[in-house]
């Protein structure tokens, strides 16, 4: 009987711990990046061109979308003013996405400085030209 005590005791401090750990690391959840990009995609021979800004969360991703096409670019910090970007593609079948690259198209950057990357593959290109600004806290002016 009593060890079935000290269980319990064991697994009601685990979730107590479980609860508050995640809140001490959230703040770094909270950066927010602020993105200019332009990202050419080809695909064959059907071309592709989207200017745009956007509000990114460190370690999330933007998503811009070519008819069938989808393009994931993930933000995130990289530490002493460098980002890193991560970029995942989709084809559309029906009304699902599925992955065309398995491994992520990676390369890092630096914060207010652009980066252009180019890919291609089988028919496929990708031309991404991006600057990150600084990263804000959500919830400041």
């Amino acid at each position: 009987a009593r060890s079935s005590g000290l269980k319990k005791v064991a697994i009601v401090a685990v979730v107590f711990i479980l609860a508050f750990v995640p809140g001490t690391g959230h703040a770094e959840s909270d950066l927010v990046f602020f993105c200019n990009y332009d990202v050419l995609f080809s695909v064959d021979e059907t071309v592709g061109q989207i200017n745009s800004r956007a509000r990114v969360r460190d370690g999330h991703s933007v998503p811009i979308e070519f008819q069938d096409y989808r393009i994931d670019i993930a933000v995130a910090s990289g530490g002493e003013g460098t980002v890193k970007f991560s970029i995942l593609m989709f084809e559309k079948s029906g009304q699902s996405w599925f992955l065309i690259n398995p491994e992520p198209l990676s390369f890092g950057g630096t914060l207010g400085v652009p980066v252009e990357y180019r890919w291609n593959d089988g028919g496929m290109a990708l031309d991404v030209a991006i600057s990150v600004s600084s990263g804000q806290h959500k919830g400041t002016k």
